[in-house]
C-alpha cells in the first residue's frame, strides 16, 4: 500500500553569521531576534489573510505593495510553525539597506499540509521616498551626511535615527 507522507521541511541555507556581522556593524540597535520575530509575525499574518480569515496586517510593518498583492487561496489556516530562518544576502545603500531571508515554514491548509520556502526582503528606509534629503543632511548646519546615523564632519552634531522600529517587509517570494 501507498502511504502519503507529510512533506519535509525546506532547508533554507544562507549565511546568517556573516552578514549578521554587517548589519550589526551598520546598526547597532539590530536584534536578530527581534528581527526573526518580526519576519514570524508577517508571514503568519500574510498566510491568515491569503486563507481569508484576516482582512489586513495588524502587528506586522508591511509595504503598501504586499498588501495589494496577495493573491487569495481559502481554506482554514492550521498547524503554523517556522521551520528555519535565515539571512542569505544584505545590501545597504545611501537610500536603504535591506536584508534578504530564507524562511522555512509549515502549515494546514484544510486537509493539506503544506511545507514552503519563501523569500522574505526587510527593508530600512533611510531616505524618505518624497522628501529629497531628510536623513542625508546635517539637521545643524545642512552639510551632506555620509551615513543615516552618526556624526556631521563639518559641525560635529550627532545624528541618530532610530532603526529599531523602522523596518518594513517590502518584498515576499514564494519557491
Amino acid at each position: 500500500a501507498i502511504v502519503n507522507a507529510a512533506p519535509k521541511a525546506k532547508s533554507t541555507g544562507g549565511a546568517t553569521g556573516i552578514y549578521l556581522k554587517n548589519i550589526q556593524k551598520d546598526f547597532k540597535d539590530f536584534h536578530e531576534d527581534d528581527a526573526n520575530a518580526a519576519i514570524s509575525t508577517f508571514l503568519y499574518e500574510y498566510l491568515e489573510i491569503k486563507c481569508g480569515q484576516k482582512d489586513g496586517f495588524e502587528k506586522a510593518n508591511v509595504s503598501k505593495k504586499i498588501k495589494l498583492n496577495i493573491k487569495k487561496q481559502y481554506g482554514d489556516l492550521t498547524d503554523f510553525k517556522i521551520n528555519q530562518i535565515s539571512i542569505f544576502g544584505y545590501s545597504k545603500s545611501l537610500n536603504a539597506a535591506t536584508i534578504k531571508y530564507k524562511v522555512s515554514a509549515g502549515y494546514g491548509i484544510g486537509r493539506d499540509r503544506k511545507e514552503k520556502l519563501y523569500e522574505i526582503h526587510y527593508t530600512l528606509q533611510l531616505k524618505d521616498e518624497f522628501e529629497d534629503s531628510t536623513f542625508l543632511n546635517c539637521k545643524n548646519c545642512g552639510a551632506p551626511l555620509e551615513e543615516a546615523s552618526g556624526e556631521c564632519k563639518y559641525c560635529g552634531m550627532k545624528h541618530i535615527r532610530d532603526t529599531i522600529t523602522n523596518w518594513v517587509v517590502t518584498s515576499i517570494l514564494e519557491k
